[in-house]
């Protein structure tokens, strides 16, 4: 990695998958450093943009996802693009410039759709990805078809201190020993480029990996036979075991130091056929149910860790590699 400081707007930041797009008008909306931003799409596009009329400073859509008007439901102003377009309506025509969106840089990575506080140009998120990184992160987009779940709350710690238990299985007998310590892992194997790590598990529970096998073929797709996790600097991570289904986990931080904007969205792979998928749905239901009562276990066990006006750092051992690499890349961001 080259030891060049990295300026932190340039970072690219997961907002969400096309599928969760598909209604004209649709939005998913998330909470990024004590801002709300959705992503829109209308009239054919994806517009990423603050939740926030600037008018008056209403916010313009509520909750997580859903279908706007696309008016503001303080003082009526109606968008198009980001733009006001009933301007003279409101006695507002000297401020039309003023009033617009404050719009985001967005692009895709095949299916998923990601963000940038930097709207240059030359900030390309296939540089800040890199090769490899860039065409993992599509094809498993492809592979996607649709959310099954969205959970979202706070962690009660610092961000830095979210992403370090992501990053480590040391912790996985003692905090998730009926969870992800059942699949019985095998040491990491670790790619790790300038953003992001990519990394494999190998899955020694041989009773688990023989039953996953065999659902392989209600499958569209064939990911690989392992825990895979990708996570992308600094605030993103994508797991799946087998490809049966993909969770995406966004740390972002809020306004307060302590407390990380935690969302968790699990999307299920396609099935070979629709029968196929009504025959999955018990075994996604589990698998969100699970899911879930993972982060909650992180979440908790998170909550413990000591607050400190800096970032702990602290010895590590021989399976905490990755949070090697993830201080490294913090440092160049400081």
């Amino acid at each position: 990695m080259s030891q060049k400081k990295l300026k932190t707007e340039n970072n690219w930041h997961y907002l969400c998958h096309k599928s969760e797009l598909k209604k004209e008008n649709s939005y998913v909306n998330i909470s990024f450093k004590g801002k709300e931003i959705f992503a829109l799409y209308e009239d054919g596009s994806i517009n990423v943009f603050e939740n926030m009329c600037m008018h008056r400073g209403s916010k313009l859509v509520e909750g997580k996802n859903g279908v706007w008007n696309k008016k503001c439901p303080y003082h009526g102003v109606c968008y198009e693009n980001g733009f006001p377009v009933n301007v003279e309506e409101k006695g507002l025509r000297r401020s039309k410039d003023r009033i617009r969106l404050n719009k985001y840089h967005a692009s895709e990575v095949g299916d998923f759709i990601f963000f940038s506080e930097n709207d240059d140009e030359n900030n390309k998120i296939a540089d800040f990805l890199g090769k490899e990184t860039f065409e993992h992160l599509e094809s498993i987009s492809k592979i996607i078809d649709e959310p099954i779940s969205d959970t979202q709350y706070y962690y009660d710690c610092r961000w830095e201190v979210a992403i370090e238990n992501a990053l480590e299985p040391l912790h996985l007998e003692d905090i998730h020993p009926e969870t992800l310590d059942t699949l019985d892992l095998g040491k990491s194997e670790n790619e790790e480029y300038d953003n992001s790590v990519i990394f494999n598990h190998a899955i020694k529970n041989q009773n688990m990996v023989s039953g996953l096998k065999k659902m392989q073929k209600l499958f569209s797709n064939k990911f690989n036979e392992k825990y895979h996790s990708t996570y992308v600097f600094p605030y993103f991570f994508i797991s799946s075991t087998f490809g049966f289904s993909f969770s995406i986990q966004t740390f972002f931080p809020s306004n307060e130091k302590f407390k990380t904007h935690f969302r968790s969205r699990v999307y299920s792979s396609k099935a070979v056929n629709d029968s196929k998928k009504k025959i999955l749905k018990n075994f996604f239901d589990s698998t969100i149910k699970i899911n879930k009562q993972i982060f909650e276990e992180d979440a908790d066990i998170c909550s413990k860790i000591v607050k400190t006006d800096k970032h702990f750092i602290g010895p590590l051992a021989d399976t905490e590699e990755k949070i090697i690499w993830f201080r490294k890349r913090l440092r160049l961001s400081n």
